[in-house]
């Protein structure tokens, strides 16, 4: 599945989960149904720092649009700057790391 796709279903997911009726599953049932979103919510950031290991990498912040990478963030996301620091240095330490060609 290409990232794209995978965008459009995880965009179209958040917007079914916010039009979901929450009035009619029991408490235990909503307990559980939390619990999974929770769980979900946990994930989602690895996938982010792969993409910013991948920019850090291949790419420049200059020819992106910025003078730095936090910069670039910040513009694009309107995130605080420390956010950004943050997820940019979570990135380089947690992203999954390219194999090598054996």
């Amino acid at each position: 599945m290409s990232i794209d796709e995978a965008l459009a279903a995880f965009t179209a997911g958040v917007d079914a989960l916010l039009t979901a009726d929450v009035d009619t599953p029991s408490h235990h049932e909503l307990l559980t149904h939390f619990t999974r979103i929770e769980d979900q919510t946990r994930r989602i950031p690895t996938a982010g720092y792969a993409i910013l290991a991948r920019l850090q990498r291949e790419a420049s912040p200059v020819e992106l649009g910025a003078t730095s990478w936090t910069k670039l963030l910040t513009l694009r996301t309107r995130m605080s700057t420390g956010r950004a620091r943050r997820l940019l240095t979570r990135a380089r330490q947690l992203a999954p790391r390219p194999h090598p060609a054996r």
